[in-house]
């Protein structure tokens, strides 16, 4: 005799509802397990009260008027006209919505209501937003042409995996000949950040490229004037699963007494007492890169009152029962000490 099911009794199907749980659903909308950076950012966001672009000052050089003297030498006075510099960058410009129709709310309501259909649609276009927001901190404008996407990390600290020594090789972003922010790393050295190649994970190339940076990147000027960031560098450490993976084997090599977790050293990837975090969207990156970012340095700034500006339900214009709700924002990213930050990668 088949086994039944109540599935094939059709009496239970026509006279008993399914269990239909608590107004609760499982996600599987988010296209990647975690969001690390955005968390960071949007946490130390700042604000900008008006302007067209984003500025802020940038010292290049020194006077150079140090110099030693015998007894009663005649004095020299010479002082340089063009030590400071202004990088800059535009604002761009973000939109997300979520429409509904009035007779999709008039279905969902108890007593049949299961999930609320607004909960769905606006907390999907927050998963949204999260995407889109990491795509752009992870990417760049094609070049100087490009007016449409937010200046993200390769902009600020770009690849320079030719050569293999841990240098200030990372120059002008391809296709900005006059530089990030406006500044031309040509012209100013000074403002190019760290790069170099690796050709193995371990101890003696990537990390020790990345432990070299994390001294070379830690400029402590001797002043009190008044400087962006901290007098430490807020350091993090981001990388794909294949960098981290192959470190965690590395470190349970080095270790004679892990007892029986085989997996004793995953999420323990640490240098300097700084977690290298894995950040989900680097794994397409087949250069398996590791980025050095001092959050000292890093900022997402607003133009006030555009900080996702939420605007009152309105009407669609092409159908007469759809409500849709815009949010919009006007953003950049800032990197306001490019020497600060690196990036190792194949």
């Amino acid at each position: 005799m088949a086994v039944l099911t109540a599935a094939d009794i059709p009496d239970m199907i026509v006279t008993t509802e399914k269990q239909l749980g608590e107004l609760k659903f499982a996600e599987l909308g988010t296209e990647r397990q975690r969001y690390p950076v955005m968390e960071r950012l949007l946490k130390k966001r700042i604000n900008f009260d008006s302007g067209t672009e984003l500025q802020w000052p940038v010292r290049v050089d020194t006077e150079q008027t140090v110099r030693m003297v015998g007894l009663r030498d005649v004095d020299r006075i010479q002082s340089k006209s063009n030590v400071m510099d202004t990088a800059s960058v535009p604002w761009r410009n973000m939109n997300a919505h979520y429409a509904v129709e009035e007779r999709e709310l008039a279905m969902n309501r108890a007593p049949r209501k299961i999930v609320d259909i607004l909960v769905i649609k606006r907390s999907g276009m927050w998963i949204d937003i999260g995407t889109m927001m990491t795509s752009q901190f992870w990417n760049k404008p094609t070049d100087s042409t490009d007016k449409l996407n937010a200046m993200g990390i390769p902009y600020w600290v770009p690849k320079n995996n030719a050569g293999l020594a841990s240098q200030f090789d990372g120059g002008n972003p391809a296709g900005f000949a006059d530089g990030a922010g406006g500044i031309d790393s040509v012209a100013v050295p000074r403002w190019a950040s760290g790069a170099a190649g690796y050709t193995t994970n371990s101890k003696d190339d990537l990390w020790a490229k990345v432990r070299e940076f994390m001294t070379k990147c830690h400029f402590m000027p001797q002043t009190d004037a008044p400087l962006h960031g901290s007098k430490n560098p807020l350091w993090a450490l981001y990388s794909n699963y294949a960098v981290i993976g192959a470190a965690e084997r590395i470190l349970e090599n080095q270790n004679d007494s892990l007892g029986n977790d085989i997996a004793s050293k995953d999420g323990k990837v640490i240098v300097r007492g700084i977690p290298v975090e894995w950040e989900p969207y680097l794994d397409a990156d087949s250069t398996n890169p590791v980025w050095g970012l001092d959050w000292g340095q890093f900022q997402i700034v607003f133009m006030e009152g555009w900080y996702f500006k939420e605007t009152r339900p309105v009407r669609s214009a092409t159908s007469h029962t759809q409500w849709v709700r815009h949010f919009d924002s006007m953003f950049n990213f800032l990197c306001r000490n490019r020497r600060h930050n690196f990036v190792v990668s194949i």
